[in-house]
């Protein structure tokens, strides 16, 4: 099934949930791996995988899922019949991943992972120490076109103030963040990467 352009790695977690966020958000993996998958059960054949998949969803009252399967080719079909069970999917309303492959022994490994929408970080509402919300917009972006800030990147803020984006870069890494505006930043104290003009 896999292709030479195709790079799959496999891990047991006592907690894939957890393991699977945090590699999800890792910026270095983010530029490195295309997909992540989260498997809880196996199944002999796809519709006992769906059915087994629909039948949780709808324990859990999910509005919205967004289905990731293996192979790609897949896609089209696993959807329809996803949605021929009463479960909607969206891109970025989703409340669920739903997880779908086929294994090279012919099993279907699924998994349901209740995750809050990383593609809605912009609507929510600001954190403790966020500045504003374009801090979420760019990091947004960032996940959106799966690219990343590279490690001690040098960047520059065009009508910096109130300091979201200047905020969100100083903490992927930047090394310097020349940041441009005629109004004040709202950082305070001003870190040391950042250079206010």
């Amino acid at each position: 099934i896999a292709t030479r352009k195709d790079r799959l790695a496999f891990f047991q977690a006592a907690s894939p949930a957890k393991v699977f966020q945090q590699l999800s958000e890792d910026p270095l993996l983010q530029g490195l791996v295309e997909r992540l998958f989260c498997y809880d059960s196996s199944h002999r054949s796809l519709k006992e995988a769906v059915d087994d998949l629909a039948a949780r969803s709808l324990a859990l009252s999910v509005d919205y899922v967004r289905v990731h399967c293996y192979p790609t080719q897949i896609q089209n079909q696993i959807m329809t019949m996803v949605e021929a069970k009463g479960i909607k999917q969206s891109p970025t309303l989703y409340s669920c991943i739903v997880f779908l492959s086929l294994s090279e022994t012919g099993w279907w490994h699924a998994g349901l992972l209740p995750v809050r929408s990383r593609l809605k970080l912009a609507h929510h509402e600001l954190a403790d120490g966020i500045l504003s919300r374009a801090y979420h917009k760019l990091r947004e972006a960032l996940l959106r076109t799966r690219k990343h800030v590279p490690p001690a990147a040098v960047a520059i803020d065009g009508g910096a103030s109130p300091g979201g984006w200047t905020q969100f870069l100083v903490e992927a890494g930047c090394s310097l963040v020349v940041s441009i505006d005629p109004g004040k930043l709202a950082l305070a104290p001003l870190p040391p990467q950042v250079r206010h003009l």
